[in-house]
């Protein structure tokens, strides 16, 4: 079995279908980005949302730093804005599009490897509530299947970022929504789900390859590997704030 039908079999979102049909961050994907601007509005929102919660401290040689998807910017991991796939526990792809987001890349000593999305989502609203409720039975369903086709252990999918947790806020309730990417191996997108009475706020991050670097372990962007699901849950109390319900 190839490796995409072997994700397809376990369950795993591939690449092509987490990209689907809108434009992939590249060339007129973002028309409002000017030439020489580092963020268009919507990237300044959600970056500012971050920082709210992972301040930058170049004092302590924290290499953690947020640039917005520029026009020919590889699209790696695979991103777009808006639009999330979520996995459910008969595995199928549950697709997820959101009226209003932005990509953001960390830069991390030159490498653009890891990243945020993050929406506003007002149609997709209970879609996104009830993805989060059916997450304990996704993770128990999915979890084995991944470990005994890739020979990973259960434990060290957890800690890679698969696993479901619930927290309540006086704003609403969040989930954490782990979704594995397949196709050449496999990676673990954290999703952090925020419902209130009137929209969905979801944050979407791609830590992996930051958290393996030595740079990731100084200053306050250390939080994001040592407290994913904690910092996680605050920036989408945030992104809440910088892109508010309409």
């Amino acid at each position: 079995m190839s490796e995409l039908g072997l994700a397809a079999a376990c369950g795993l979102v591939t690449a092509a279908a987490a990209v689907g049909t809108p434009p992939a961050p590249g060339p007129g994907s973002a028309p409002d980005l000017a030439d020489g601007d580092y963020m268009n509005s919507s990237e300044l929102a959600v970056a500012r949302a971050i920082h709210r919660v992972v301040p930058q401290d170049l004092s302590r040689g924290d290499s953690f730093a947020l640039l917005g998807e520029r026009r020919g910017f590889a699209n790696s991991p695979p991103m777009t804005p808006g639009r999330y796939v979520f996995q459910s526990a008969e595995l199928k792809a549950e697709v997820v599009d959101c009226e209003e987001g932005a990509v953001v890349r960390i830069v991390n000593r030159g490498s653009f490897q890891s990243g945020f999305s993050i929406s506003r989502c007002q149609a997709a609203r209970e879609k996104l509530e009830a993805i989060g409720k059916a997450a304990p039975a996704m993770v128990a369903a999915v979890r084995p299947k991944i470990a005994g086709s890739y020979g990973a252990k259960e434990a060290d999918l957890a800690k890679m970022g698969f696993f479901h947790a619930r927290k309540s806020f006086p704003e609403g309730e969040v989930h954490l929504v782990p979704v594995v990417m397949g196709g050449h191996g496999f990676t673990v997108y954290s999703n952090a789900i925020l419902v209130d009475k009137e929209a969905a706020w979801v944050v979407q991050a791609h830590l992996q390859r930051y958290c393996e670097d030595s740079g990731s372990r100084v200053g306050p962007g250390k939080r994001l590997c040592t407290q994913s699901d904690d910092v996680l849950a605050e920036i989408a109390r945030a992104a809440r704030v910088a892109l508010p319900a309409k």
